[in-house]
């Protein structure tokens, strides 16, 4: 800094850093005052330069570090000047740089622990400019240069979100094990050495990514040293990343970090037996020795790119400089490392090399890299298959293999790779060298073998040693060490820029005594383009199956690492670089799942009638053209998957030409549909390929009466003609996506280049052609053009295309009703209508004249252009329709002299009736600030008219983009919102049409009824974005309104459309059964909810056979799915930490406060509720608190009045169940496959809870995250303290852990009591326990509500685990929280009747799941006492867990509504030995539920009565009851099999002699309903407990009646065998017979029906029947 000249001012926050002769210099100054202390000095005549400044600069000839030089003459300080002279730890300074193209990089924001975060000035008093900021200089966290910036744009600046700290930067060496978890990006700002003997965990997922240099210049790399080990264990799903810091815009970018380095202790040929790798400094770099078997660990979907950059360029080091590294280098890495699914894309150097060793590599990808794609020397001796070689024009071979080491050829070991299955292809950039370099004396196998593209040579082989060469003896490793086998059935179909095929090329020192040779041949990949340089638009490297890549296959050696094939090259049907390769990522890769044959790709022309099948896929993999005559038919539910282009650079597309016809009739169930061949999760997207033209021979405009089409040359695109009724066929449910590319680019013919396809093309089609139900979707272009033609229409959606969604001209004259338009963002216009053509311009004839009726058009709300646009000579009619927009309506331009003036909103008659005008309806909604736009050639529109209204739709966003939640564009049906009148513009006549039959009238304006006619076939219902087509649209089911009064919602289907209030002290009651279906977002784009503020209630009292359920709208094939609506908040006065709060994602105000003073306070019930699919986020739409995803029921403040039971979220996009503050307490609570944690509780939260029941899903986090930390203080008060007691948590499948750390995390200084739990599967630990405060811990001791943390030992911890296999701790703490004693919970099997270990939403049982536990398992006879200072709130159980025998999510479940449960009967008691379950249920329909005494009293009653009955003892009998009707479910254990039946038909036939009259007498007599199952308690472990000894059996002993009943039982049984087995031997007898005799055979007989039987036995149920057939 220079301030000079009397300059005054104030200097603070500043830093200098770098080179310069002095940090601020300061001459010939004036009067002004100048100090380091006082800023408060006066303006202007003070000069302030504060003492914290940061002045670290150095003069580059001596390296002084002078801050200040100051002219002692004049200017003279009255306080400094002094700064401090600290490093200020910026992210990246390159130590020495000169000019910008050495600078490199730079990061100039700070470390976290750089001084420049203390002393910070504070700006003057009562300045309001400045901003008040906690660090020094220009950046703190946020690198506001990102984007806009040079730096930026030239990528010198890391990515705006880099963001490193010292918990997330790797720098330096790693001396111990340490894992790079997934659940945080990393960064690595300088080389790391991991040092022997540590092992480095990277987790499947985990990201790192480098900058390009350290300060020093050299470029980060990670070595792993000898007798080190890195785990990286990445999955298809989940691929390990190492990248760059810069932008996406910036890449691909190559040497841009360094690279992997693996050093093993593996065989080199370097003299000595060691070597140091390039680069890196001696010592650090060392591998090499005399263990080829050495394992370093293993590297699967591992992908390394953009790397390459000089690790050796140090000013300190120079000698090292100019040492670009490979991607993944391996120095003498042994064969006891594994190496699968690894990439290295975009590399300055080569993609691998090895340097010696042994290391096997399989499914190894290297593209686009600068050098070689894999590189071997040094007497490399390993293996390798399945690897696949793409070399732009800057590479030079797929392979350079060598041996030759210190000058000798024939140096020890010499390399001897072994290649068997490579595809390597070659841009069309020839190079001098071959695609396959193998020289200097190497050896080795090489079989199977794909060679394509451009190159001067195939193989190249040259600088020979003393091998020996053939192509057909391969010999055996290792004693045929020293030969070089190059199988005659490898492939090269290169050829060099001329075209000239040179398949191999020797020197002389290379004599081969058979060959070489190989198949000059084409291998037939599925897709390869012709021409490219660099990079590629798209690639499938498969071969096609049965081609000549499936012929001649080398039998590979079998020796345990090679798998047999039936193809050569890298691929099969398994296009293995899907999920991990940068092709895959940057979507230039197929879905893998769908394999093309010479069945199913569509390319070249179709001149014979042909049928596609709809249980093939079809590929249309380059233009094709159904020819005049042919007919191709399109079964329903057909899919045609297209590449983006052909071999040649043009994107295919199905044409049907003139004279030929397409017949693609779909259904609503089974559409048709052309797509990309794209995988999903990357789509939508524009331009993946072209789209369909159907051209026909119907009249046109122009001087010709033919024409071709645009992109196509004659005759293939001829359309036009003198047919009105030329018929091309039928398009019905047809869908066409993410079309739009170039049908035309090729250089040779440029007058067509640059012609992106429209969806759906009609050329001169003529009204014998029937289009309906027809959608184009995210497409380039237009979605649908008609050039001409007299093709009518109707159900047409065209979404989201890149221009105009309906484009008609040259002459087009049919007929449209019911269409459907969505703009969006990147669109221009709803409808594109002109005439002009040729030599007569805007009178050209015939004239375009457009007949729509019954359609809605909605613009983009960005767009300043009208919505529809009619120009150019165009006219027609517009009646009963919706047009909606942010700016102009309708636009009218461009007209012809006679039309000028003509346009009006008066219906025309026969009289009247002008051809040339625009006829607009005046009821039409034009719903746009500016209706109308006419310019002078079309006249004033002073005639025309439209409704300038908001269209009543039902779900219509007031941003209606592609990223709008949802669409319902139907209109109300009630009275509330008017429909169009049947008046003169609903006839056919108004439309110029005589009465036929096309037009159908109807009583709506726009393209919707009731019907919602894009259900299950268009993009918008697929993917969510529509409801489901059942509500008819009545007010009386609607809920869009703040609720007031007191309201009760009986039992039906409701409709929730915006967030909705119960406010004012209202009572929401909610009637059992009752469905609530909120749709994904309002108006405003926030998410529907139900908020019971303060001081209202509501009742939902649901049953378990007849739950209330809250749902999406969306249809049930796009079910389930997380965050498709809000969720449940009640809001209450109960006491919180910090008093009072506003719910998250709500507007602040007193519908959103909660807390207070009353924890008794009462926000109503919720029994039997379940939650499902929500989520969303409350405050889209611009709302200042956007964001917010909501959980499915979150209860602020809600006090203990509340009752809340037998409740579920399932799917919810964030927490499940969220307490915030308060102390209602919650029983019978299930959380399903929630996107973060199924129970959250923070903010003070006191509440007791009971069975709990969650499984995590293949997002979620946390079965439960406590906290307690409120306003930065972690011992707020009051303290969350939750009591659980019983609940059952079961962990997700192992590669979805992904952020999941624990299966509980208590943290943030809670308290509380956790007792009789279970934990399975968890994913790491079992608990986390971290972020401590002052409360005391214990696993023995409960302690004092509010002051302690209890987690009992007796709880159940198992299968603490990682993603790999790794067993973690079941407890883990940090060091803020002590225990006396440390829980360590018991390690054993809860023995679950059915829950498998990877049970997430991915892998849960569809049948049979079952989360109770066997009674006689260690789940049973060790639960906690539970401790209640208050209330009575706890139920005394016996067993650890959320389920005793009961599986209370029988009937509420998301499972059981599913199906998925299993209801078997199981044991209440332990059994020694086989037992008989009776279970089944009673109705007593008069009892009152509600009463918890009357329910007391009967379930008591019932229990005497029944073992009074039955004689079996207290333990063996359990009853739950349930509340809608009074439903008793019981279950009684017998070991007496017998009397378990007796007592089954005894209550089936007659319950009121079981139960007693004094039963009936006083409740009724009950519906009785039974079911017994016989176990052997064979458990999901396999396991058969054998129950604990002394425990009895359940039947009462010594009953001589039952004893004797069970004899005769068993001997009538006996009988009853005997005589079937006669009966079945006289049946085989007669059927034998009567064959041999030649009469008919019994089943040729006729059918007798209701023949009595021949033994009256007494009906018995299903279950009853299944165990006698098995006895």
């Amino acid at each position: 800094m220079r301030l000079r000249e009397g300059t005054g001012g104030r200097f603070g926050n500043i830093i200098m850093a770098g080179f310069a002769g002095f940090g601020m210099q300061m001459d010939t100054c004036g009067n002004e005052i100048k100090s380091d202390v006082d800023n408060a000095m006066s303006i202007p005549d003070s000069l302030f330069f504060s003492k914290n400044n940061i002045i670290n600069t150095r003069n580059a000839a001596n390296g002084a570090q002078d801050m200040f030089k100051i002219e002692s003459s004049t200017c003279t300080w009255s306080s400094g000047p002094s700064s401090t002279a600290v490093d200020p730890q910026f992210q990246l300074l390159p130590s020495t740089w000169s000019t910008f193209d050495t600078l490199g990089q730079i990061d100039p924001r700070l470390k976290a622990r750089s001084p420049a975060f203390s002393s910070v000035d504070l700006p003057p008093t009562g300045e309001s400019f400045f901003k008040t900021v906690s660090f020094k200089g220009a950046f703190g966290s946020d690198l506001w240069l990102d984007q806009w910036s040079w730096l930026s744009v030239k990528g010198y600046l890391p990515e705006g979100n880099v963001s490193p700290k010292d918990s997330n930067t790797l720098c330096g060496e790693i001396t111990s094990d340490f894992t790079i978890t997934n659940v945080q990006t990393w960064y690595m700002t300088c080389q790391v050495f991991v040092k022997a003997p540590a092992v480095l965990t990277i987790e499947a997922g985990a990201t790192i990514r480098s900058y390009l240099q350290n300060f020093d210049g050299t470029a980060p790399a990670l070595i792993i040293e000898r007798n080190a080990k890195i785990l990286a264990l990445g999955t298809a799903v989940n691929p390990i990343t190492f990248t760059n810091v810069l932008p996406a815009s910036i890449n691909p970018r190559r040497g841009t970090w360094g690279g992997l380095i693996l050093l093993g202790n593996g065989v080199t040929s370097k003299s000595g037996g060691t070597n140091d790798i390039e680069g890196i400094a001696t010592g650090l770099g060392t591998y090499g020795g005399n263990n080829n078997t050495d394992n370093s660990g293993t590297l699967r979907y591992v992908r390394v790119w953009y790397g390459g950059a000089d690790v050796g360029r140090s000013i300190n080091n120079p000698e090292n400089s100019g040492n670009e590294i490979n991607g993944i280098t391996f120095g003498a890495v042994g064969s006891g490392t594994i190496v699968e699914h690894c990439e290295v894309a975009y590399n300055k150097d080569d993609g691998f090399e090895m340097f010696g060793g042994a290391v096997n590599l399989k499914w190894c990808s290297s593209i686009f890299n600068q050098d070689d794609a894999f590189d071997t020397d040094e007497g490399y001796q390993g293996k390798m298959q399945f690897i696949f070689g793409l070399v732009d024009k800057d590479g030079n071979h797929a392979c350079e293999m060598d041996s030759k080491t210190n000058g000798d050829l024939n140096s020890v070991p010499r390399s001897y790779p072994q290649v068997y299955g490579a595809t390597f292809i070659k841009a069309g950039h020839a190079t001098k060298d071959g695609l396959l370099r193998l020289r200097e004396g190497t050896g080795g196998q090489f079989g199977n073998m794909i060679l394509t593209g451009n190159s001067r040579y195939g193989m190249q082989n040259n600088k020979c040693g003393g091998e020996t060469r053939s192509d057909t003896d391969r010999g055996s490793f290792p004693t045929s060490a020293d030969s070089l086998f190059f199988s005659a059935n490898n492939v090269i179909n290169t050829q060099d820029e001329n075209g000239v095929i040179t398949q191999f090329y020797t020197d002389s020192s290379c004599t081969w005594t058979s060959g070489p040779s190989a198949r000059n041949e084409d291998p037939g990949l599925v897709l390869v383009p012709a021409k490219w340089e660099q990079n590629v638009v798209q690639i499938d490297p498969r071969p096609l199956q049965g081609g000549n890549a499936y012929l001649n296959v080398d039998q590979v050696p079998q020796d345990g690492f090679f798998a047999s094939t039936a193809f050569k090259g890298a691929f099969g049907s398994d296009l293995w670089l899907s999920g991990l390769s940068w092709l895959s990522a940057n979507f230039r890769l197929p879905r893998g799942d769908f394999y093309p044959s010479s069945a199913s790709i569509l390319c070249g022309a179709i001149t014979k009638d042909t049928t596609l099948v709809s249980s093939l896929v079809y590929f249309l993999r380059c233009q094709t053209f159904v020819r005049s005559g042919a007919t191709l038919t399109i079964q329903p539910g057909t899919t045609i998957r297209a590449y983006q282009e052909d071999t040649n650079g043009k994107a295919p597309a199905l044409i049907i030409e003139q004279g030929a016809s397409i017949n693609a009739k779909g259904t609503a169930e089974l559409p048709i549909t052309f797509t990309s061949v794209l995988p999903e999760s990357v789509l939508p997207r524009r331009g993946t390929w072209g789209g369909v033209i159907i051209l026909g021979k119907a009249p046109i405009s122009g001087d010709s009466t033919t024409a071709t089409i645009e992109g196509l040359a004659a005759p293939d695109g001829v359309y036009g003609g003198t047919n009105v009724n030329d018929n091309s066929g039928t398009l019905r449910y047809v869908r066409i996506w993410y079309g739009g590319a170039d049908i035309s680019p090729d250089p040779s013919n440029p007058e067509n280049s640059g012609n992106e396809i429209n969806g759906l093309t009609l050329g001169g089609v003529g009204a014998g052609s029937t289009i309906d139900h027809v959608e184009v979707a995210y497409n380039v272009d237009d979605g649908f053009e008609f050039f001409g033609g007299t093709v009518n229409v109707r159900y047409l959606s065209s979404i989201f295309n890149g221009d105009d969604q309906f484009d008609m001209d040259q002459g087009y004259q049919g007929k449209m009703q019911f269409l459907f338009a969505l703009v969006g963002s990147a669109g221009n216009h709803a409808i594109e209508c002109d005439s002009k053509t040729g030599s007569l311009g805007l009178d050209s004839t015939p004239r375009t004249y457009v007949e729509i009726s019954h359609s809605t058009f909605v613009g983009d709300p960005f767009e300043t252009d009208a919505v529809l646009r009619f120009r150019e000579g165009s006219a027609g009619v517009l009646t009963s329709s919706i047009v909606s927009g942010k700016f102009v309506g309708i636009q009218r331009k461009d007209c012809s002299a006679v039309q000028t003036g003509m346009d009006t909103s008066t219906v025309p008659s026969a009289t009247s009736f002008n051809s040339s005008a625009f006829y607009f309806d005046p009821s039409n909604y034009v719903n746009a600030p500016v209706q109308f736009v006419y310019d002078a050639s079309c006249g004033s529109g002073a005639s025309v008219s439209g409704q300038n209204t908001a269209p009543p739709l039902r779900l219509l966003p007031n941003i209606p983009t592609e990223s709008a939640a949802m669409f319902d564009p139907r209109p109300y049906s009630s009275v509330s919102y008017p429909t169009h009148p049947l008046n003169a513009w609903s006839t056919p006549q108004a439309y110029n049409t005589a009465p036929e039959s096309f037009f159908s009238i109807q009583d709506y304006s726009g393209a919707f009824g009731t019907d919602l006619w894009l259900h299950q076939w268009s993009w918008l219902s697929v993917n969510g974005k529509l409801p489901d087509n059942e509500w008819s649209g009545e007010d009386s089911n609607i809920l869009d309104a703040d609720i007031t009064v007191s309201t009760t919602l009986t039992a039906g289907t409701y409709y929730m459309t915006k967030q909705v209030y119960v406010k004012d002290g209202a009572v929401l009651t909610i009637q059992p059964g009752t469905i609530i279906k909120s749709y994904a977002a309002d108006t405003l784009g926030g998410a529907p909810a139900l908020i019971i503020s303060q001081g209202s209630r509501i009742e939902a009292k649901g049953a378990a056979r007849s739950p209330i359920t809250f749902t999406s709208v969306r249809p049930s094939f796009t079910l389930p799915a997380r965050g498709t609506w809000g969720g449940l908040i009640i809001l209450g006065k109960a006491n919180i930490a910090g008093g009072t709060d506003y719910i998250e994602g709500l507007p602040a105000n007193i519908l959103s406060v909660y807390g207070g003073p009353d924890n008794n306070d009462n926000s109503g019930t919720l029994r039997y509720v379940r939650v499902w699919y929500g989520g969303a986020d409350l405050g889209a739409g611009g709302i200042e608190n956007s964001g917010n995803e909501i959980n499915g029921i979150t209860f602020g403040g809600v006090g203990s009045g509340t009752s809340v039971e037998y409740c579920e979220v399932a799917y919810n996009l964030d927490d499940g169940f969220e307490f915030f503050g308060g102390n209602v307490n919650a029983r019978y609570l299930s959380a399903l496959f929630v996107g973060d944690d199924a129970f959250d509780t923070d903010q003070g939260y006191q509440g007791k809870m009971q069975f709990l029941f969650a499984m995590i899903g293949e997002n979620g986090q946390h079965a439960t995250e406590m906290d307690s930390k409120t306003g930065g203080n972690i011992d707020s008060q009051p303290r969350s303290f939750p009591q659980v007691y019983g609940a059952t948590f079961v962990g997700g499948a192992p590669d979805n852990l992904k952020g999941n750390d624990a299966l509980m995390r208590l943290r943030e200084g809670t308290g509380g009591r956790f007792g009789n739990l279970i934990l399975t599967n968890a994913a790491r630990f079992g608990v986390r326990n971290l972020d401590c405060g002052s409360e005391s811990r214990s696993a023995t001791s409960t302690g004092k509500i509010g002051t302690s943390l209890f987690f009992s030992n007796n709880n159940i911890l198992r299968n603490s685990h990682d993603q790999n296999g790794n067993t973690y701790k079941s407890f883990e703490t940090d060091t803020s929280c002590s225990w006396n004693p440390t829980p360590t919970g018991r390690d054993v099997d809860p023995r679950f009747y059915n829950m498998p270990f990877d049970a997430d939403e991915v892998s849960v049982p569809r049948t049979g799941l079952d989360p109770r536990v066997d009674v006689c398992g260690p789940a049973y006879g060790q639960s906690d006492s539970i401790v209640e200072e208050s209330g009575s709130f706890f139920q005394t159980v016996n067993y650890a867990g959320a389920f005793g025998t009961n599986n209370w999510l029988n009937g509420l479940s998301y499972f059981s509504d599913k199906g998925f449960l299993d209801n078997t009967c199981i044991p209440v008691s332990c059994i020694d030995g086989p037992s008989t379950s009776l279970c089944g249920s009673m109705l007593f329909p008069t009892v009152d539920c509600t009463n918890t005494g009357t329910i007391a009293t009967l379930v008591s009653a019932v229990r005497a009565s029944l073992i009074s009955y039955s004689g079996i003892t207290t333990k063996d009998i359990v009853i739950n009851p349930s509340c809608g009707s009074t439903v008793l479910d019981y279950t009684m254990t017998f070991k007496d099999t017998v009397l378990a039946d007796r007592i089954a038909r005894d209550l089936q036939s007659n319950p009121a002699n079981v139960l007693g009259s004094s039963i009936v007498s006083t409740y009724g007599t009950p519906v009785v309903q039974t079911r017994t199952t016989v176990t052997n308690s064979v458990f999901t472990d396999g396991s058969t407990p054998s129950g604990p000894t002394g425990s009895g059996d359940g039947a009462a002993s010594g009953d001589d009646n039952y004893k004797s009943e069970r004899d005769s039982y068993l001997i009538a049984m006996c009988i009853f065998l005997l005589i079937s087995v006669i009966l079945l031997i006289a049946v085989v007898y007669m059927c034998c017979c009567n064959k041999k005799s030649g009469h008919k055979q019994f089943g040729n007989e006729p059918k007798i029906q209701n023949e009595p039987s021949q033994m009256a036995m007494e009906p018995v149920s299903i279950e009853e029947k299944s165990r006698q057939s098995i006895v």
